[in-house]
């Protein structure tokens, strides 16, 4: 979403050099004054079946890396991310990147139930010249985009809101005559160029595409952001006798959101903006349907909330008898982080969390007759090594020995022998 905006009170921000700039409009919808009577409004989507999308603004620099491509998709997985609409596809198809682009398409579907793809696009020649050369020359449909972004700033003078509404109704009517059909959706900022005409294009929005997305940058999410726009949606929605999927883009770049994303969850933000929705009076809240958040964008995403780290275990050279134990984590406040049981002779153990500045102990007992030495290897190098004898448990072996932490981040391995 490649935006900027003027805040009462909030000072014009200079965003990464990929963002177009949106202004808000004199008519702010910060303002108050509505007042119009409750009345019941549409039921906000389950947790479960949540709309969680992500934009992803670096399609053509991971593809064909298998490490980036996973970092992703394991940071979508961690986000509870549904949906990816992707950025740069005209990069990656001109890099030559159309079989990584499928197969990444695919393998987010059936390996990390990401089951929405959507290309962006700012014109419908791109869908005929582009999407749909990608999409028909692949046979399996896994690999095929299913949704189609339309973004095309009218209100930043990108476009005629005349222009604007031609281009999305051809996409439309392109994905309507796909099998299986591909969806449009749309980005819109302010109802503004032609001003005074928000209850018209807000029904041209709605007659041509399946749903719409409405950006809320703000330094903390906000419904009274974006009530305005939602308000007059909701009002076309009822007199086309439709009700209209809209979803909140939260932009997590430091000077917008990103500050408050680093101590609050993105479904955090989903929660104040729907808790809003529902005590507000907006006259037309049952042909509303506000079924999810955005992410603005996946570079900014995953600085404002990483991945924590963790630790995964290797146990080798495992004997007859089993070795047993526990691994305990700690930060360096000495708080436990994380704990998991091991056999030495299941190989593998679960991951366990890895705070900066960490320390472990480990608890190990050794059921065969022998005595056996476990060496600690951190990222390869070795750390530690304790002797275990036959027939006897050692506890609170402490990794650093015998005080200290690690500030070393990766693979814990632990390398049993005998004596």
């Amino acid at each position: 979403m490649k935006t900027k905006l003027l805040l009462p009170l909030f000072m014009a921000i200079s965003l990464l050099a990929c963002k177009r700039s949106e202004i808000a409009p004199e008519t702010s919808e910060n303002k108050k004054g509505f007042k119009l009577n409750k009345i019941s409004a549409a039921v906000p989507t389950s947790s479960s079946s949540l709309y969680r999308g992500l934009y992803l603004d670096s399609t053509s620099y991971i593809l064909g890396d298998t490490v980036k491509e996973n970092k992703v998709l394991n940071w979508c997985v961690a986000n509870k991310i549904t949906a990816i609409t992707y950025y740069d596809i005209r990069r990656s198809l001109e890099l030559g990147k159309s079989s990584q682009l499928a197969d990444f398409l695919k393998r987010a579907r059936t390996s990390y139930g990401i089951k929405e793809n959507a290309a962006v696009v700012a014109s419908y020649w791109r869908v005929e010249n582009m999407i749909d050369t990608f999409n028909n020359n692949k046979v399996d449909t896994l690999k095929r985009f299913n949704w189609i972004h339309f973004e095309l700033e009218w209100w930043n003078g990108e476009s005629t809101f005349t222009n604007y509404i031609s281009e999305l109704a051809n996409i439309k009517a392109w994905g309507l005559t796909q099998t299986p059909k591909v969806r449009t959706e749309n980005y819109i900022g302010w109802f503004t160029d032609p001003s005074g005409q928000d209850s018209l294009m807000a029904s041209s929005l709605i007659q041509n595409s399946h749903r719409i997305h409405v950006h809320d940058y703000y330094p903390s999410p906000s419904w009274n952001y974006i009530q305005n726009r939602v308000d007059y949606l909701g009002r076309a929605a009822h007199a086309l006798s439709k009700q209209v999927p809209i979803i909140p883009i939260f932009d997590a770049d430091l000077a917008v959101t990103g500050t408050y994303f680093q101590t609050n969850s993105f479904d955090s933000a989903y929660e104040t903006v729907i808790n809003g929705y529902a005590s507000s009076s907006i006259p037309k809240k049952s042909n509303v349907d506000i079924i999810g958040y955005q992410l603005f964008s996946y570079s900014e995403t995953r600085d404002a909330r990483p991945l924590p780290k963790v630790i995964t275990f290797k146990v080798n050279n495992a004997p007859a008898k089993p070795i047993s134990g526990v691994i305990r984590v700690y930060d360096n406040t000495n708080k436990l982080i994380d704990s998991e049981n091991f056999y030495a002779n299941t190989n593998v153990l679960e991951p366990l969390k890895q705070p900066n500045s960490w320390r472990m102990e480990v608890d190990v007992t050794n059921a065969a007759t022998v005595r056996y030495v476990m060496e600690v290897y951190i990222k390869g190098n070795f750390v530690e090594s304790f002797t275990i004898a036959g027939g006897t448990t050692r506890t609170l072996m402490k990794v650093p020995y015998p005080s200290g932490f690690h500030d070393l981040q990766g693979n814990v391995t632990l390398t049993f022998y005998p004596y």
